[in-house]
């Protein structure tokens, strides 16, 4: 849509933000290097981007020079010439020149080479936060290069099986860390790793085979001479896979604020009570996959017995996400309606939950006003009636949720005329009409949101090229 670019560039040329869903599905290169001409412009997001053209990122350098994030995640750069994927790094490299930069997310970019990690690392002196999992293309130098960046403060290296011990730490300074499967890593680099970062909030660890109780040992004797008191700062808590000595949970939930929650939890955790503790905590993400067998158990507070959602509609105020994974919940489940009571709850994930719920604790959750997603997956209790009772929802995920129509479908759209995604994968029931459906009800939006219709049948899925009229609506798997 090169005009759509020009009317931009021309009437708002002190726009500092821009943000672009699926951009390849708006506009070609040419719409986006005019992008480029806004002088003022500190914030480029393309989000969803399955490639980007050479002369797009040397447009991005040359003339964003007052950038200070860019976010082209999940992207493969191409040449303008003959559309073959960029060999030479040459070219990324060129986002060295935005000398302002503060956030770069290069997340899954399928050519980015150590050139350009080292060219970025000896310009981008100002970087504060760089992403770049599953960046294969680097190597052992390329990693070494980014402990230059002496302002860096949140690094995400996940995914990564060159990142090692040795790399870690070399780290100094920073205040978040992910490297999600590493394998390489063990308990004394992460260790070490803390000990040289006074200041860190948050690691993230999940899914290395080598960590073991050690390194929460030695993470908690590192903290203990912490100036700043020990957890006293910690918002989020990442521990999946560790089995936590109860007095060290103890010892978090009574000093620190934790806001964030992701834990696996075994057998030893269930006799300590700590959502009555944890009042300020906003995030809840639980998994019982070491209570593999479990099918009904009187326990307390951290397996969702009664006592459990009742605690945690009482003491957890302030919680904004609850996510309940694979939980067979002991009795009662009807309670599960005292989750109506946390005012400012938007994000809740009930996916794969007990069969035993029933339609009146699913009710409960319309009363939930502030909800905004909701992922009831695999819940042979969800239907059409259901559906169209919910209002205000901006995402909804009922993958697997078989006894789903259109009908309902169809109706829920028009409920929620801010819906931004629909993810129904895996139901049998839907057809085109929804598509038709859906076209007509985004057709007249004026909030700028994209309805993203997510569903698993291809020929529905290639019917909606011709049939889509809406500007505001696509369908994908």
């Amino acid at each position: 849509m090169p005009d759509l670019a020009n009317t931009i560039v021309k009437y708002c040329k002190g726009l500092k933000h821009l943000r672009i869903h699926y951009p390849h599905r708006i506009m070609d290169d040419t719409a986006l290097k005019k992008l480029t001409e806004l002088k003022n412009l500190e914030c480029l997001i393309l989000d969803c981007l399955d490639e980007l053209h050479d002369e797009s990122i040397t447009a991005i350098s040359n003339n964003c020079k007052k950038l200070k994030r860019l976010e082209i995640p999940y992207c493969c750069i191409r040449r303008s010439i003959n559309d073959e994927l960029l060999c030479s790094p040459s070219t990324l490299d060129e986002l060295s020149k935005l000398q302002y930069l503060e956030h770069l997310d290069l997340n899954d970019v399928g050519n980015l080479y150590d050139s350009t990690i080292i060219a970025i690392a000896n310009n981008c002196k100002n970087l504060k936060s760089l992403d770049i999992r599953s960046c294969t293309g680097i190597t052992e130098t390329g990693l070494n290069a980014l402990t230059n960046l002496e302002n860096l403060q949140k690094l995400n290296v996940s995914h990564l099986d060159i990142t090692t011990d040795s790399f870690l730490i070399k780290l100094k300074g920073l205040k978040e860390l992910h490297c999600d499967e590493c394998k390489e890593i063990t308990d004394a680099g992460i260790i070490q790793f803390i000990k040289n970062s006074p200041d860190l909030e948050k690691i993230s660890v999940r899914l290395i085979n080598n960590i073991t109780n050690v390194m929460v040992i030695g993470a908690n004797q590192a903290t203990e001479i912490r100036t700043n008191e020990k957890f006293k700062n910690l918002q989020k808590l990442t521990l999946r896979g560790l089995c936590l000595d109860k007095l060290i949970l103890q010892e978090i939930s009574e000093a620190t604020t934790l806001v964030h929650l992701n834990i696996e939890l075994h057998k030893k955790h269930i006799e300590f009570p700590l959502f009555d503790k944890l009042v300020n905590l906003e995030y809840i993400e639980i998994e019982f996959t070491k209570l593999e067998n479990l099918e009904s158990l009187e326990i307390n507070d951290e397996c969702l017995s009664e006592k459990a959602i009742i605690a945690i509609s009482n003491n957890c105020k302030k919680l904004k996400r609850l996510k309940l994974v694979g939980i067979v919940v002991s009795t009662g489940i009807d309670n599960d309606d005292e989750l109506s009571s946390p005012s400012v709850l938007k994000d809740l994930d009930i996916c794969s939950i007990s069969d035993d719920i029933t339609e009146t604790a699913l009710v409960a959750l319309t009363n939930l006003e502030n909800l905004e997603k909701l992922n009831v997956s695999y819940l042979d209790k969800i239907t059409d009636s259901f559906i169209i009772k919910l209002k205000g929802l901006k995402e909804l995920i009922c993958e697997g949720c078989k006894k789903l129509t259109d009908v309902g479908i169809i109706q829920f759209i028009k409920n929620n005329p801010d819906l931004a995604e629909i993810y129904a994968v895996g139901i049998d029931n839907i057809t085109v009409d929804l598509v038709i459906a859906a076209d007509q009800a985004t057709k007249n939006r004026t909030n700028g949101i994209i309805l993203r219709l997510r569903i698993s049948n291809k020929s529905i899925i290639e019917a909606s090229k011709s049939i889509i009229k809406s500007q505001w609506l696509a369908v994908t798997s």
